[in-house]
């Protein structure tokens, strides 16, 4: 009966291995999935973004009038018109972002950068 037994188990422990062995043969390996993962930027962070987005062109506009002005390209009231128009936006992005820490929204930097492409066309 031990006798029995023992063989029993044997064969069980047989069966078990030589299935497992052609599970392994047959099923296709396990993939490895490796998950990225992107930190997302602080809202802030982008807000912040935005506004020196809308500085940095308002300075690179600036920075061509002035040449353009200093080469005559201009009538002088066509100069002050546009230096007054391009000192409101800048002011205008100054007193936004002032308003909430420094930075500004994406309407609002949406709107100015309009302001910017009008006076771009104008500047040439």
């Amino acid at each position: 009966m031990l006798r029995d037994r023992l063989s029993l188990s044997l064969r069980a422990l047989a069966a078990i291995a030589l299935t497992t062995s052609l599970a392994a043969c047959v099923m296709p390996p396990q993939r490895r999935v490796e998950v990225v993962h992107v930190e997302q930027p602080h809202p802030y962070e982008d807000a912040l973004r935005r506004t020196h987005q809308v500085e940095d062109r308002a300075a690179g506009l600036h920075r061509r009038l002035d040449h353009n002005a200093r080469q005559g390209d201009y009538p002088p009231r066509y100069a002050e018109m546009l230096y007054g128009r391009l000192g409101s936006v800048e002011r205008e992005v100054h007193d936004i972002a002032a308003g909430h820490n420094g930075a500004i929204s994406g309407e609002d930097q949406s709107r100015l950068n309009q302001q910017l492409d009008d006076l771009t066309r104008m500047v040439r």
